[in-house]
């Protein structure tokens, strides 16, 4: 209000300010009082308001990073008090169903003390210098990863390693690298064995990283050491090790993952549904090829999976249908590149060489192929797969449009394929089988979402 002289004042503020006085408001906050509930009424007094207006503008206030909390909880009081007092004869039926005292303990701040404050609040001042200076490139460093990330590379290469551990080992040690030069002082301390140390020590305590991305940088750094430095017995000192977390994976019942794949278009609906029948990763069902299919026997042979393990899972019956004109569409577009001569597809390891006529073969052919050829390295024309990265996408948008809030993503259907096989009494070895699990404790996992589901335990609440 402009003015707070109760002269001046209409009748509802002028009742409002005795409502304030009568309550002990101090005189210099009132005016904050009145402004509160003016962003309320928009200031209309005799405007039409409801309970869900009004607890739709405590969300307004609860999601403005402006508004600390107390200045919440006093707009929350300003409110109550021209609502149930000095509008009681308008709105004071409903306004006193308002959970008053509940939407003032969700505005409250926790205090400075507070564990989860202060886990955050407390650090060390080094990091935090580290990590200005983290922002600084060093003259030298553009040379120095140029190096690494090649003899990384060759190494790798030489020794037959995959692709996906090509490409993580060599990120890694490229971040590694990054970090000797801007924090550790330059190139001289990136062949320093406990500069490898301070590295992992602060990926567990700055970066909060999980154990297993620890060991995945710990790994990549031993193989940098002994093949690209020569370096055979490395000890890289003492580090704080990552925190042990144990993450129960997503998994959608039945009734949700109904809803995503009705939003989901084809053929990446048809994927999908292969990745929750048959409990594939995304990268298997992309690598899909013709002949890994077997109609007869009802399953399908994976072969280029996760550690190179070849494995036996079952073909849905309730997709065969679906699954033979996707066969019958990818026979349609491998006919017309052979018709343009252009019909190839990549083939693993040295097998092009072995076979000379399967790249251009159906039975090699991919189940999903991409829209697109592409030129390969030796600027021959090829037919790829369609990317995974595309399943991903549309299935987060899907999972979106059916109104789900869990963080779900493609992978939550292997999940949910291992848990739902578990629900119905299939035996914990068959299911590490089904999925390719080396280690039977990777399995259990999925146990423990059994577990937590029921299994016989009700809730005393029930």
């Amino acid at each position: 209000m402009n003015s707070m002289d109760p002269k001046a004042l209409s009748g509802f503020w002028r009742g409002y300010l005795k409502v304030l006085e009568a309550e002990g408001i101090p005189e210099r906050q009132r005016p904050y009082y009145f402004r509160w509930v003016e962003g309320l009424l928009g200031g209309a007094v005799g405007q039409r308001l409801s309970r869900e207006q009004v607890e739709e503008y405590f969300h307004r206030l609860s999601q403005d990073e402006a508004i600390e909390g107390w200045q919440a909880a006093q707009a929350i009081e300003a409110t109550r008090l021209a609502l149930c007092h000095a509008g009681r004869a308008q709105w004071g039926e409903w306004a006193r169903e308002i959970e008053w005292g509940a939407w003032k303990e969700r505005m409250r701040a926790l205090e400075a003390q507070h564990p989860t404050r202060m886990r955050s609040a407390v650090r060390n001042p080094e990091w935090d210098r580290a990590r200005e200076r983290w922002k600084h490139a060093h003259p030298d460093e553009a040379r120095g990863l140029a190096w690494v990330e090649s003899a990384m590379r060759n190494r790798l290469r030489n020794a037959d390693y995959a692709l996906r551990t090509e490409q993580g080992d060599v990120a890694w040690a490229l971040r590694y690298t990054r970090f000797a030069y801007r924090v550790l002082g330059g190139p001289e301390a990136v062949k320093q064995e406990e500069s490898v140390g301070q590295y992992l020590h602060f990926l567990a305590v700055v970066r909060d990283v999980s154990p297993g991305t620890q060991k995945q940088a710990l790994n990549a750094l031993v193989f940098l050491f002994r093949r690209c430095f020569g370096r055979e017995g490395v000890d890289f000192g003492e580090f704080c090790r990552a925190r042990v977390r144990q993450r129960v994976p997503v998994v959608l019942s039945e009734g949700e993952l109904g809803r995503i794949l009705e939003n989901l278009p084809e053929p990446w609906r048809g994927a999908a549904e292969l990745m929750y029948g048959s409990g594939l990763r995304v990268s298997e069902c992309m690598r899909l090829r013709i002949k890994d299919l077997d109609f007869e026997r009802g399953q399908i042979v994976l072969r280029e999976t996760k550690g190179d393990r070849e494995r036996v899972v079952p073909l849905p019956n309730r997709l065969d249908g679906k699954l033979r004109g996707l066969v019958e569409e990818a026979r349609r577009v491998h006919a017309g590149d052979v018709a343009r001569g252009t019909g190839r597809v990549t083939l693993p390891r040295a097998l092009e060489r072995k076979y000379r006529g399967a790249a251009r073969s159906f039975g090699w052919f991919w189940l999903f192929p991409a829209g697109k050829l592409v030129r390969d390295e030796q600027g021959e024309w090829r037919r790829h797969h369609l990317h995974e990265g595309s399943l991903q996408k549309l299935f987060k948008r899907a999972v979106g449009l059916a109104g789900i809030e869990k963080r779900a993503t493609s992978h939550s259907l292997r999940h949910s394929f291992a848990t739902h096989l578990l629900e119905r009494g299939t035996d914990i070895r068959t299911v590490q089988e089904l999925l390719g699990h080396a280690d039977v404790s990777t399995t259990m996992i999925y146990l423990h979402v059994v577990r937590k589901a029921g299994a016989g335990v009700r809730s005393p609440l029930d």
